[in-house]
């Protein structure tokens, strides 16, 4: 997965080293809540070997929704703005 982020004016793509076994939804969901990324607007998701690549920002958000209700905690301030904007799409 590609997590883009803002920070002040600019766009960046991160790209953090990892294990390709860790790299599933709940990782990605994991990552998030526990501020590895810092203010991401939107998930790109891609399979090489199936061919595809699409944005999943949608969804994440829609599941950092249920784990934040499942687990009765607030949404994390830094993953506002991803949230909203997939409600808008």
């Amino acid at each position: 997965m590609s997590i883009w982020s803002s920070t002040t004016s600019a766009w960046v793509v991160a790209w953090r080293e990892t294990n390709v076994e860790d790299t599933d939804l709940e990782a990605v969901i994991n990552d998030l809540l526990e501020g590895q990324y810092k203010n991401p607007v939107c998930v790109i998701g891609f399979n090489l070997s199936e061919g595809w690549v699409r944005d999943v920002s949608e969804e994440i958000a829609r599941k950092l929704r249920a784990r934040c209700a499942y687990e009765d905690r607030e949404l994390p301030d830094s993953l506002h703005q991803l949230v909203e904007q997939a409600a808008m799409s």
